[in-house]
């Protein structure tokens, strides 16, 4: 990401939340002093740099050495990236005092979340900026003094000058922003998504990664019209429209890719568990992991599944699938015993979705499916059907020699 050069670029007070944008660039300063933080870290903290500007507008220019931060992810848990130091502010501070540290951390989450914050706003539009949200501690940005942007527990002390947000003015864009022809959400396969390029514009760049500047840094790629872009993994994908000189807004989507779950199977007598991933995948790009001791399976670990294996009776069989760079699907799980008791559980109508009706209903050709098991009742060789019956509301199934009972 390589920020524009700065020229007389025009940043407004922020004065309500809606402003705040992910992707939008902000300066931060002090909203009753003439500071604001400098592109330059001083030891443990961010220096102060002296600037011309009102409580509601800055204007810089290019010999002012101002940081530009580009606001990242949602509300509760923004960032501010800083090009400059290649990294997002945060603040290490986890006691009450000798630790009002701001720092430059590379990645988001590092520390515990520490460069994650939430921003409020005062009545007369004082930026409360909070850092450490995951922490017992809450750490305030602050002007300390006139030298220093640093981050206290206290954030009322007389010598702590108040902060305000101030976001820059863009201009209204040429043209539209690029349609995305699959709309952002969570799916199961590889989506094929198109791009169009809008009149007025000759290209699109477009991006899955999150750090890419998609106007004056490297890293994007060029849409070529009529090509498909494939979701491969979780994403968030960026487009933006230009002439080469102008650009349009960005348009964004973000994909959440995950697995289906595999099916569990055990056969009755042998034990033999057999996995299965989903068939909306090619087996050869799934990798399924299992446990047999009730702990929850992990991806990656030694318990991979290769082969059907047997299990003795009443072992818990639980299981995790992933699919290429997918997240992985939710856990499912089969417990051996199921099979050999469900036929006598006396609940089992109840347990198997569902019987009902009046004593005597005739229950043959009729399956019910649980976890997988599939139970069902046939007439067979019998003259008489099996058949449920309601004894003092409790359910239960009556068959004759003859009636066939199938589980699968």
């Amino acid at each position: 990401m390589t920020l524009p050069a700065i020229n007389a670029t025009d940043y407004n007070l922020v004065t309500n939340l809606n402003e705040l944008e992910e992707g939008a660039r902000y300066v931060i300063a002090a909203i009753d002093a003439k500071y604001a933080i400098s592109k330059k870290q001083k030891d443990n903290y961010r220096a102060a740099q002296e600037i011309d500007k009102s409580r509601v507008k800055i204007s810089l220019a290019d010999t002012e050495n101002v940081a530009v931060f580009t606001l990242g992810g949602s509300t509760d848990a923004w960032t501010f990236y800083d090009e400059v130091e290649k990294g997002y502010l945060y603040a290490p501070s986890t006691k009450t005092s000798g630790e009002n540290y701001l720092r430059t951390s590379g990645v988001v989450g590092t520390y515990g979340g520490k460069n994650t914050c939430k921003i409020s706003l005062d009545g007369d539009f004082t930026a409360h900026i909070v850092f450490n949200i995951n922490d017992s501690y809450s750490n305030t940005l602050v002007l300390n003094g006139t030298t220093i942007f640093s981050c206290y527990i206290d954030k009322t002390a007389k010598t702590y000058k108040q902060l305000g947000l101030y976001k820059e003015v863009v201009a209204a864009a040429a043209f539209d922003a690029p349609a995305i022809s699959v709309p952002g959400g969570t799916y199961n396969v590889v989506q094929n998504v198109t791009l169009t390029v809008p009149k007025g514009a000759t290209s699109v760049r477009y991006t899955t990664e999150d750090k890419v500047d998609l106007k004056e840094g490297t890293g994007y790629l060029e849409y070529t019209q009529g090509s498909t872009i494939s979701i491969l993994k979780s994403c968030k994908l960026r487009a933006i429209a230009t002439d080469g000189t102008n650009f349009s807004a960005t348009a964004t989507a973000t994909y959440t890719m995950k697995t289906l779950a595999p099916s569990i199977a055990v056969e009755k007598e042998s034990g033999l568990v057999t996995i299965t991933p989903d068939a909306a995948y090619e087996a050869s790009n799934v990798k399924i992991y299992y446990t047999t001791n009730g702990d929850t399976p992990v991806v990656g670990s030694a318990n991979e599944y290769t082969e059907p294996f047997t299990v003795a009776k009443e072992t818990e069989v639980k299981a995790i699938a992933v699919y290429g760079y997918f997240d992985a699907s939710d856990i499912v799980s089969l417990n051996y015993s199921d099979i050999a008791k469900v036929i006598f559980d006396a609940s089992v109508s109840s347990d198997f979705g569902g019987l009902s009706g009046s004593s005597g209903a005739d229950i043959s050709n009729t399956v019910f499916k649980k976890n997988g098991i599939s139970l069902a009742f046939t007439k067979g060789s019998s003259s008489n059907e099996p058949k449920y019956y309601n004894k003092s509301g409790e359910a239960d199934v009556r068959f004759y020699a003859g009636n066939v009972i199938t589980i699968s």
